[in-house]
């Protein structure tokens, strides 16, 4: 310490004064030790100089006051042996340590004196963080809440407190699953057990039993689980412009996908993994209804486990969820997977989602989704799926038709093919007779049959002009 410290003695006994002083300097501490008798004279030279350190008797009160005049002074109580309750009392008043007079040594003088203060600088350096804690968390837009490993509330900032309309009181001590809507609940308690960072939307449930679609960010803290709250309903204009924009963008790269596949295998598969992809899912999988629509059949997949449920080869369409996604062409979500669906506890799928494949009204096939993290279908998100959907459907009628078209006209071509050849066959044969014709006569009949000839052969000549434009 370069500069000495500067200590304040406010005790009745001289004795105890010369006996600090005597240890100070036999301890080689470098300090000056300013002596009060009274302690009216002390807690006035208090509001007057700054000191480091307080050494007082064990007076509740005048440790109240020199707490109250000096709120980042460490005081250590000079106490006796036999009066310890007065020193507790004392200790609860706004002292730190203190010192049994009869064991004072130049080493515990030394050493409880650096731990008083070392103690008091860090108490006041988290006061100081906490209030800046506290004073960024209450100006933050979004709410904040943190709960213990049992799931027990223990902070809820104003703005969290605004959200669900409680007071910020109210709130301590309830269970965080109490806030969430009962939909919800198995999956925030999952959400609130991850041992790393995550996100999810969900309904939280307002003091008036409104229900409020929120945004949590739940990450690991040593008390429990901090909760970060957006409340979605309040997203601005620009924020619903950009979702719009990259919903838009992730059709249009479904959309391109679609429209460059050479065959149908191509087109499903390309835009089952592009889905996938640009959403984050773990895997997938298309079905088609058949031309009789009896059954629909699986067309490409991705990424499914085994023995995964909707992992079959034929899908039962009277059977949930196809009966109303491939019979209705209403859309199936999954949040809870693992409760809803027990039998695949082992496949590791948290959400799955089928959507409908669409063309002109109809319901062609399905598309199925699945995740392997906490998911949440939002409104958003399930709007776009259902688009995607639609587009697939589009893509799928466009490939068929083509398809037809193209069979079309192969056919259209075998039966040209098959008419050019007996046309030429029809003409050959005429040509020959002509000759023959011409050969067998003269005058004007000969002028006659070579006149034929040339006609023929001028058909076949058209006949060969056709085929090659066609």
């Amino acid at each position: 310490m370069s500069d000495p410290l500067r200590l304040l003695v406010i005790t009745q006994s001289p004795g105890d004064a010369r006996m600090i002083r005597e240890v100070l300097r036999e301890a080689g501490l470098p300090a000056e030790a300013f002596w009060f008798e009274r302690s009216r004279d002390g807690l006035d030279a208090l509001q007057g100089e700054p000191f480091d350190l307080l050494l007082l008797d064990p007076d509740p009160e005048v440790v109240a006051q020199a707490s109250e005049r000096a709120p980042g002074t460490p005081i250590l109580l000079l106490v006796l042996r036999d009066d310890m309750e007065t020193a507790v009392r004392a200790l609860g008043r706004g002292a730190d340590d203190y010192l049994v007079r009869e064991d004072i040594t130049p080493e515990l003088l030394v050493c409880t004196v650096r731990h008083a203060l070392t103690l008091k600088r860090m108490k006041t350096a988290l006061e100081r963080m906490g209030g800046m804690w506290r004073e960024i968390v209450g100006n933050l837009h979004e709410g904040v809440m943190v709960a213990d490993r049992e799931g027990t509330t223990l902070f809820a900032s104003a703005r969290m407190a605004e959200i669900l309309g409680y007071a910020a009181e109210e709130m301590l001590k309830a269970p965080f699953l109490s806030f969430v809507d009962p939909e919800d609940a198995p999956r925030a308690e999952a959400l609130l057990g991850t041992a790393g960072r995550a996100e999810a939307e969900f309904r939280l449930r307002r003091f008036d039993g409104e229900r409020v679609g929120v945004r949590l960010i739940v990450f690991p803290v040593t008390c429990g689980t901090a909760v970060g709250v957006m409340d979605i309903r309040e997203r601005p204009a620009e924020e619903e412009i950009r979702r719009r924009n990259v919903q838009l963008s992730i059709i249009n790269q479904v959309v391109r996908t679609a429209t460059s596949s050479a065959d149908m295998d191509e087109l499903l598969t390309g835009v089952l993994g592009k889905t996938v992809n640009l959403l984050g899912f773990g895997g997938g999988s298309v079905y088609l209804i058949d031309s009789g629509r009896s059954r629909a059949e699986l067309a490409a997949e991705i990424g499914l486990p085994e023995g995964f449920s909707f992992r079959q080869r034929i899908a039962d369409m009277n059977a949930p969820p196809y009966d109303t996604v491939l019979g209705q062409g209403v859309p199936h979500f999954v949040e809870d997977y693992p409760r809803r669906y027990p039998q695949d506890a082992g496949a590791g799928i948290q959400a799955f989602a089928s959507i409908p494949i669409t063309a002109e009204g109809r319901v062609i096939g399905a598309v199925n989704l699945v995740s392997r993290e906490m998911h949440t279908f939002s409104p958003a998100e399930r709007e776009l799926l259902t688009s995607i959907g639609q587009e697939i459907g589009s893509a799928v009628e466009r490939m068929r038709l083509r398809k037809r078209l193209e069979k079309a006209h192969e056919e259209a071509n075998f039966y040209l093919d098959v008419m050019t050849h007996d046309i030429n066959n029809a003409n050959t044969t005429a040509i020959g007779y002509a000759a023959l014709l011409s050969e067998a006569l003269s005058g004007p009949e000969r002028d006659l049959a070579r006149r034929i000839s040339a006609a023929v052969r001028q058909s076949a000549e058209i006949i060969g002009n056709v085929s090659t434009i066609r």
